[in-house]
């Protein structure tokens, strides 16, 4: 009997593939992903593995609506106090909601292109009701 080996997996991968070996020799990666990942930089199996994200923003941290800095990407959670919806003659639909938490409260706004052909805040409308529990992320602006 033989014990399996907890790396094998890795070596099989290995003795298949070089660092230096090109992308599109990757299985699922054909001339059309190869090409898009060239245009990133990405040409080797080595590129792939040191591309990192451009940025990272931990969204598990929140804090109280008192305590949102003007100028930051922030993550808030509140109670749906209300929600409106308007368009502007610019062509601009708003949605708005106000958030309290013990704290006080934050006005959270979601803007888009108006369209004559559907409602753009369909899903907004489904999901911002008045007492329900929101958590929201972005830029804090007065």
């Amino acid at each position: 009997m033989t014990s399996a080996n907890p790396n094998s997996a890795s070596t099989d991968f290995q003795n298949r593939h070089d660092m230096a070996t090109p992308i599109r020799y990757l299985k699922g990666v054909g001339p059309k992903i190869s090409d898009r990942l060239a245009k990133i930089g990405i040409q080797t199996l080595d590129d792939l593995l040191h591309y990192y994200p451009r940025d990272w923003e931990d969204r598990k941290q929140m804090c109280l609506l008192r305590n949102a800095k003007v100028g930051f990407d922030m993550t808030l959670r509140g109670k749906i106090e209300s929600v409106s919806f308007q368009e502007t003659r610019r062509g601009f639909a708003i949605a708005e909601a106000i958030l309290t938490d013990s704290s006080g409260e934050i006005s959270c706004k979601w803007l888009r292109k108006a369209s004559f052909k559907y409602d753009v805040f369909q899903g907004l409308r489904r999901e911002l009701l008045q007492g329900l529990t929101l958590i929201a992320h972005g830029k804090i602006n007065l």
